[in-house]
């Protein structure tokens, strides 16, 4: 296809990160190595992309940095009260790229970050070519595991179903989904509620990805054999990544491989919670909490764990568990939202969340079956390599991208004729 113009909305888009600010880096970095690209991004991110511009060569990128005034409320929010932040900024970037465009004149407007289904992106009303997504944030915790939960956390996943419900009544909402040529939704979790929004067609992408640079030094972690058998986690220790059900799984685990270790990488609310819990459990000494690490150290990590534990509830990604599987470590995760996309049979241990109980015996016995089976996990090494390799690498990504601004612009040729 021609090189298109493009207007990029990109709110979190940071170099060397990963979640939300590695999809909005990774996205607009590959697709300006074929488009010209004009990404629009908070001035903050300013602090980590220019540095990195100085020090990289970089495909040729428009930045154009915007932050609201620091009047607006909730500027320096950094909780879900920062969507309101959010929400008026989207609404600004709409002047911002309206007014680029009378210059420029745009081929086609993407939004990328935040990863969210359930508030507008205001570039849908540019008269061009709109690509939404990928977007989010449509998976929600199994009921039968709320009991496990503390009463606030309750409240949260009650109030936060509420709270998507009532903003999927947003004209603004539906205006996106209606006027956008492409739809892409992370996970069937989500394609189901933007297709309750809107008749049109969702395509599943997951939205996460890994460098070629990165995944060729990952991919070269050797295989860790012997004992002690260690599972490494890593994530908000937050409530619906369900660490405390993990951990009562690893607890059967010592029983009969009292030797065996696990890593916590990251920090959150439960983190006092689950320190209590294993002192509890009586495993405390089995059980290290590194807490919140420079993304190169969690990485460097990999290559003294067998297995990656993900029990998360609800989870529109995993970037953790594309970084596990370019190690070739095997994965074990819940049949949920993005984790349930990127681990099979060939690469790990995926299952259905029906209850706690059912869970931790899963857990348990994918567990005891690694340890004792170690050319099972050579076996896993190479097929996970492989998958990585040919589905996310962000260049392999971008590559669909690609294929859907033809779609995009295509179908509003047809329109028009």
């Amino acid at each position: 296809m021609k090189k298109l113009k493009i207007v990029i909305s990109a709110y979190a888009c940071e170099p060397d990160l990963g979640s939300e600010q590695g999809v909005g880096w990774n996205y607009v970095l590959e697709i300006a190595r074929t488009h010209s690209v004009w990404a629009i991004t908070r001035l903050k991110n300013a602090k980590t992309i220019d540095p990195y511009l100085q020090k990289n060569k970089t495909p040729d990128i428009h930045w154009i940095y915007y932050d609201l005034p620091g009047w607006i409320p909730c500027s320096q929010r950094k909780d879900k009260l920062e969507f309101v932040y959010y929400y008026i900024w989207q609404i600004a970037v709409f002047f911002i790229a309206r007014r680029l465009h009378r210059h420029v004149h745009f081929d086609l407007a993407h939004h990328i970050t935040f990863v969210t289904y359930w508030l507008p992106s205001f570039l849908s009303l540019l008269p061009i070519p709109f690509v939404w997504g990928p977007i989010g944030g449509g998976e929600v915790v199994v009921p039968s595991f709320l009991t496990t939960f503390t009463h606030r956390a309750r409240c949260f996943e009650y109030l936060r179903r509420v709270v998507q419900r009532i903003c999927e009544l947003d004209p603004f909402l539906r205006w996106t989904a209606h006027h956008a040529d492409v739809i892409i939704a992370t996970t069937p979790e989500t394609r189901n509620r933007i297709e309750h929004i809107t008749k049109k067609h969702c395509i599943v992408m997951s939205q996460v990805g890994i460098s070629e640079p990165e995944f060729n030094q990952l991919c070269n972690t050797p295989i860790k054999l012997g004992r002690p058998f260690r599972i490494l986690s890593a994530g908000v220790l937050t409530h619906f990544k369900n660490y405390h059900l993990a951990l009562e799984a690893f607890a059967e685990i010592t029983k009969k491989y009292p030797d065996s270790e696990y890593w916590l990488f990251g920090d959150g609310p439960e983190k006092d919670g689950l320190v209590a819990l294993c002192q509890t459990l009586n495993i405390k000494k089995n059980v290290t909490f590194f807490g919140q690490v420079p993304r190169r150290l969690f990485l460097d990590n990999l290559v003294h764990c067998d297995v990656f534990l993900h029990p998360s509830l609800r989870e529109s990604g995993g970037f953790a568990i594309v970084e596990a599987l370019s190690a070739g470590r095997p994965v074990i995760c819940l049949d949920l939202g993005g984790p349930g996309l990127q681990v099979n049979k060939q690469n790990g241990f995926s299952f259905p969340a029906i209850s706690p109980l059912q869970v931790k015996t899963k857990i348990v016995e994918a567990l005891d079956f690694l340890v004792q089976n170690e050319k099972v996990r050579q076996e896993m090494y190479y097929s996970a390599v492989k998958g990585i390799k040919a589905d996310y690498l962000w260049s392999a990504k971008v590559k669909h991208i690609y294929r859907l601004y033809q779609v995009a612009v295509d179908n509003t040729v047809v329109e028009k004729e």
